[in-house]
């Protein structure tokens, strides 16, 4: 009886203090600040988030909820407990969606919805916004590149031709593009890449011979320099993962390309061309491109033996880019798109070959690209990225080309602003793209 009754006590106070804390909770406000970004094949959803609220995301792939009943509503998905900022992905490019939003505290039910808001993702490159905090007008940015630096943060880093350097944030879900000055290295740069832990950055030394430089920092702040004593000024940078591979200027009758498996002893290869280096690109092929002046083309199985290809062009080649045969899946509405494997190199005068046997056949064949839109485009193309979706090339006077397949391509809208542009990354559905007097620009 005694412990009966003391049992009875005890639920009793527990009842009262979950009452007390809000008990089952209930329906909440319709969230404020709620805002839908479309993206390449995403969308960003932000709102001001409460404490002590759970917030339920309802989407679908229509231009409408059902007026009727919205639960109704053909395609209709939940998303439960998100958090703002959310990046939703696996959506489909050119579809209309519908999304809102509501919450609840506890267990209870939901409360109202926001307004729905309606939005179309489309594919990045075809608009771009300017980033800002970058005050030398005369200096150019050559290198592009992002990686997570020694304090866990992700950032892009640009590298400048007088040896200055800055870095962004590469948050997809912040306002805009801001730069920061990540200090500077006495030389000129061409080039970054993220590798080994650590950005590292190629060029020359800035005197009259021109001497190789390389420098590289884990932290953004404190770089580490050095110079390459008898090789000429190095170009471009790629790696694999475990062996980085740089290309530059001729000297002695022959192109430059160095490797190394750390970033600081580096190794010359020989180069079976006479011809100065301007690009270089690994692809998960295994093959290994460089591309240069006139025409130049070679391939490499292990970025140590080269071999000549004939591109069948004498026009400078600047860039080159490789896409695996790749599917890509959409979540709602469901559905799949596959694509083969291409191998992209595009130069001056709007340039632009195509391969898919580069890394098989004894021959390879290069194919010139199309245009379908007119005129042809002239301008010369600097650099070329890819992303499952498309390939993508900028260049001079701000021109940017895409292709979804790496033969016919489209040419958008030049950068409003943009001068030349010669440096070109994407990370997360996002690109960004620097240039001549400071320029950079993002595409989301």
């Amino acid at each position: 009886m005694f412990h009966t009754f003391t049992r009875r006590v005890f639920l009793l106070i527990l009842v009262s203090l979950v009452a007390a804390c809000g008990g089952r909770g209930g329906p909440a406000d319709p969230p404020s600040g709620f805002t839908v970004t479309p993206g390449d094949g995403q969308v960003v959803i932000s709102w001001n988030m409460t404490s002590g609220v759970e917030y339920w995301l309802p989407y679908a792939p229509q231009a409408a909820f059902d007026s009727t009943d919205f639960t109704k509503t053909v395609g209709l998905r939940w998303l439960t407990n998100v958090s703002s900022p959310y990046v939703l992905t696996g959506l489909t490019n050119g579809q209309t969606y519908t999304f809102a939003l509501n919450g609840r505290t506890g267990t209870g039910k939901g409360g109202a919805l926001t307004q729905a808001l309606t939005v179309m993702p489309r594919t990045a490159g075809t608009s771009w916004s300017p980033g800002s905090g970058i005050t030398l007008p005369t200096d150019d940015l050559r290198g592009i590149t992002s990686g997570t630096a020694s304090d866990g943060v992700s950032y892009f880093l640009a590298a400048g031709s007088t040896g200055t350097l800055y870095k962004s944030s590469n948050d997809v879900t912040s306002a805009g593009l801001v730069w920061t000055p990540s200090g500077s290295v006495a030389g000129h740069l061409n080039s970054a890449i993220y590798a080994f832990s650590k950005f590292i950055v190629v060029g020359d030394d800035g005197t009259d011979a021109h001497t190789a430089l390389v420098s590289s920092s884990a932290d953004l702040s404190t770089w580490t320099t050095s110079t390459l004593t008898g090789t000429p000024k190095l170009n471009a940078l790629a790696s694999n993962g475990s062996r980085l591979v740089a290309v530059g200027n001729a000297a002695s009758g022959a192109g430059t390309i160095v490797y190394s498996a750390d970033g600081v002893k580096w190794v010359a290869a020989s180069a079976p061309t006479s011809e100065n280096l301007y690009g270089v690109s690994y692809s998960s092929s295994g093959l290994w491109l460089a591309v240069g002046a006139n025409g130049t083309l070679l391939s490499s199985p292990d970025g140590v033996t080269w071999t000549a290809q004939a591109s069948g062009v004498s026009t400078d080649l600047m860039g080159a880019a490789y896409r695996p045969a790749t599917t890509v899946t959409t979540t709602l509405p469901a559905g799949t798109t596959t694509t083969a494997a291409a191998y992209v190199v595009v130069g001056a005068g709007g340039v632009v070959l195509y391969s898919t046997d580069a890394a098989t056949a004894a021959i390879p064949t290069w194919t010139a690209g199309t245009w379908d839109t007119t005129p042809n485009v002239t301008a010369d193309l600097l650099t070329i990225s890819s992303l499952p979706n498309q390939f993508l090339a900028v260049g001079a006077s701000g021109t940017v080309v895409s292709s979804q397949d790496g033969l016919t391509w489209t040419a958008a809208a030049p950068v409003s602003g943009a001068a030349s542009l010669y440096g070109l990354t994407n990370v997360r559905s996002q690109y960004v793209a620097v240039g001549a007097a400071g320029a950079t620009f993002y595409s989301r």
